[in-house]
C-alpha cells in the first residue's frame, strides 16, 4: 500500500511539472522590439560627443535589425534560438565620416556574433536591462536599453 502512494505521488508531481516552453525558432522576444545603445565595445566604454549620434541597435520580431552605426545606418538579417544568434546579409549606406572605423570595428564584432546574453540590474531603484553580445566566451559588445529619439 506504501508503495503504491509513493507511485502515486511521484506520479502527480512529475505530471504538475511543466517543461520549459520552447520558442519558435527565429524569435527571441527579451531582444526585439527594443532600442539598444552601445555603451561598451571590446572591453572599452563608449563615449558619444554632443557632435555624435550614439550606436544604436534594433531587432525586430521579423527577424530583420537596423544599426545606426553613428554616420551610416546598417540593415540586416538575424537568425536566433535560445541564446544563440546569427547575423547576416548585412548592407550598409556608404558615407564617410570621422567616425568609419568605429563603425568598421562593430560590423566587423556583428559577424563574430554567435550568442547573446539579457542581464537585468538596478541602478537608483531604476531596472536597467544590457544585451550583451558575445563570441565565444568574448564579450565583443554591451548595449543597454533606450529610448529611441
Amino acid at each position: 500500500m506504501k508503495n503504491s502512494v509513493l507511485v502515486l505521488l511521484v506520479i502527480a508531481a512529475m505530471a504538475s511539472c511543466k517543461p520549459k516552453e520552447k520558442l519558435p525558432f527565429g524569435r527571441t522576444p527579451g531582444i526585439e522590439d527594443r532600442h539598444w545603445v552601445l555603451k561598451e565595445m571590446e572591453g572599452k566604454s563608449v563615449i558619444f560627443t554632443a557632435a555624435q549620434k550614439e550606436v544604436s541597435i534594433e531587432f525586430e520580431n521579423d527577424n530583420n535589425f537596423t544599426l545606426e552605426a553613428g554616420c551610416n545606418t546598417v540593415n540586416g538579417m538575424y537568425t536566433s534560438q535560445e541564446n544563440m544568434i546569427f547575423i547576416h546579409q548585412m548592407t550598409s549606406t556608404k558615407m564617410a565620416c570621422p567616425e568609419l572605423d568605429r563603425e568598421t570595428t562593430i560590423l566587423n564584432l556583428l559577424q563574430k556574433t554567435n550568442h547573446f546574453k539579457l542581464k537585468q540590474s538596478k541602478v537608483s531603484g531604476v531596472v536597467q536591462e544590457q544585451l550583451m553580445l558575445m563570441g565565444g566566451d568574448t564579450l565583443l559588445m554591451k548595449f543597454e536599453k533606450g529610448v529611441k529619439e
